[in-house]
């Protein structure tokens, strides 16, 4: 009867192997325990190991800051999604094939030693019915002895045991075939199911880069818009400035000749002014000049007098 092994007895094997730099396997396992464990046992074990490992190869990923920019913001997010689902799928195809192949070495092992015990079952029934005829011969002779007989039947009692041990053992044997099979089909089952979900992932990043490209051109069609509106924009602006500047300008010049024929008006009065001025001027000093004769000539007779 096989030595049952445990988790931890699988799981240190493994790490051993992959800390020396080999593949952990089913047999590699078991030759590493020593031979102990039946090949279902260790694949139980080893296919939980490999769970693990990959549950703390994922919780050592960082997360994904975007940036801002759109156009950048859609390219990462592209990156990051191809880049998780090609981890993801080659994560989950290693695995699947490292079952698979466990799968298949633990079936041909099984194989093999079906085969070892069906031949030693057909040994055993060859040796039974030897002694079954041996029995017939020896009871059919009068000269054998009962303690011949007895010793004949505990042979043949014991015979029947390891026989019927023997074909326990080859049942269970054909039941842990059934069981690696199934599970070969289970793991062609997620291969394919696996498959698929890749198509579909292309599939979506298709449809996400497409979107992306019509996405691209949107925002060039919109740039090229608000590039012709700034523009109209512009021109129009600068249509405005110059009909405001030109009515300014006009306006101007309108008030620069009102403000010359003003000063024109003002001139020729100032110019009358001065001639009326000048005119008073005159008439004063025609009267001063009488004034100032007859006070010379009041200055002269006042010294005559005294």
């Amino acid at each position: 009867m096989k030595a049952l092994v445990t988790y931890e007895a699988v799981s240190n094997a493994a790490e051993a192997l992959s800390g020396r730099g080999e593949r952990p396997s089913l047999r590699a396992i078991r030759a590493e325990l020593g031979g102990l464990g039946s090949l279902t046992t260790i694949q139980g074990h080893f296919l939980r190991w490999q769970n693990s490992q990959q549950q703390q190869a994922q919780s050592t990923q960082t997360d994904f800051t975007p940036p801002d920019d759109a156009a950048r913001l859609w390219n990462e997010l592209c990156r990051v999604f191809q880049r998780d689902v090609s981890d993801k799928i080659a994560r989950a195809m290693e695995a699947l094939t490292s079952e698979l192949q466990g799968a298949r070495e633990s079936l041909t092992a099984l194989q093999s030693e079906n085969e070892q015990l069906m031949a030693e079952v057909g040994e055993q029934q060859e040796r039974v019915t030897a002694l079954a005829c041996e029995r017939d011969t020896l009871a059919g002779k009068l000269s054998v002895s009962e303690d011949e007989r007895t010793r004949i039947q505990r042979e043949i009692d014991k015979l029947h045991a390891e026989l019927a041990a023997e074909r326990f053992k080859t049942s269970r044997q054909s039941l842990e075939l059934d069981t690696v099979r199934k599970e070969s089909d289970s793991v062609r089952t997620q291969a394919q199911a696996l498959q698929a979900d890749t198509a579909k992932l292309r599939d979506d990043r298709d449809t996400l880069n497409l979107r992306l490209t019509e996405t691209l051109g949107e925002v060039g069609r919109l740039k090229e818009e608000k590039a012709k509106q700034e523009t109209e924009f512009e021109r129009k602006m600068t249509e405005r400035v110059e009909v405001a500047l030109l009515k300014e300008r006009a306006l101007h010049q309108e008030q620069v000749g009102k403000l010359q024929r003003e000063l024109g008006v003002n001139q020729e009065r100032v110019s009358t002014l001065q001639a009326q001025i000048m005119q008073v001027r005159a008439e004063a000093e025609t009267v001063k000049q009488p004034k100032e004769a007859s006070k010379a000539k009041k200055e002269e007779k006042q010294p005559t007098e005294k």
